[in-house]
């Protein structure tokens, strides 16, 4: 199946004009990922020492069928986004398009594909290549080919690929990316409906670690316990250094605690 569509900048100006070059605008991307319900959002980074760096963020969210695609991804000014709680209960913390934007516009070309959660057999996907709208005056002079095929995995998600970017990736610009991932995630990562952003940066492995160690790099103290069988539980406070400071049982809580 393919379905031809414009890509409306929602009057944001001269289509030649950069919308923003920091590489926080990736962000945008992992919190339209947290919007979607996805448990996880991992962003790629490859090809850094190689001088030709791309860019994927890829998540297991609820995903994008053909009209969410043409009414919504394409319309970035205009975009359905709203302030309403989503299906798992979280407070939407991405923008109304522009900030996607300003992502997408860091390389020359994107690919996007997309399986929604509510039609899992078909997997919708375009390619966008900036260049084009460089060269004409008027944004909806350009057409997009939405390209749709059967989908065997079934898995619904988005990945997004950014490539040919324009300028490149610098360690305080990805330090930066990935503690507003921290900031995003949910601390404990095996809480139930929890958003876990994952980054990989293969030339930047500490800058991995502080993503998936979230805030306990940072902490002065640890408090541990495990619950028996009997309903009963041990604690221990430990240092940064993981020395125990100090140890108890459920007789040193004070308090209706259940377990």
């Amino acid at each position: 199946m393919v379905r031809a569509g414009v890509f409306d900048t929602g009057n944001t100006g001269d289509v030649g004009i950069e919308i923003g070059r920091d590489y926080l605008a990736v962000f945008e991307l992992v919190k339209n990922a947290f919007d979607a319900d996805a448990s996880f959002a991992r962003v790629t980074m490859e090809g850094l020492d190689a001088g030709d760096p791309v860019i994927t963020v890829s998540d297991d969210g609820d995903g994008m069928d053909i009209n969410d695609i043409d009414d919504g991804w394409l319309v970035l000014g205009n975009s359905r986004k709203t302030h309403e709680i989503t299906r798992l209960g979280r407070i939407p913390a991405g923008s109304k398009g522009l900030g996607r934007l300003a992502a997408l516009r860091m390389g020359h070309k994107v690919k996007m594909s997309s399986v929604s959660r509510k039609d899992k057999k078909n997997q919708h996907s375009l390619s966008i290549d900036w260049d084009y709208y460089d060269q004409e005056d008027i944004v909806d002079d350009v057409v997009l080919t939405i390209n749709s095929r059967i989908n065997e995995e079934q898995i619904p998600g988005t990945e997004i690929k950014i490539l040919e970017l324009r300028e490149n990736i610098h360690r305080a610009d990805i330090k930066k990316l990935a503690r507003e991932m921290v900031l995003l995630a949910d601390p404990f990562s095996d809480v139930r409906n929890s958003f876990n952003p994952v980054l990989v940066a293969p030339e930047f492995e500490d800058l991995e670690k502080l993503v998936q160690n979230r805030y306990f790099d940072d902490a002065d103290y640890y408090l541990e316990t495990e619950l028996s069988n009997n309903d009963g539980c041990s604690l221990l406070v430990k240092d940064w250094l993981g020395n125990v400071l100090f140890s108890g049982s459920m007789n040193d809580l004070k308090g209706p605690y259940k377990t």
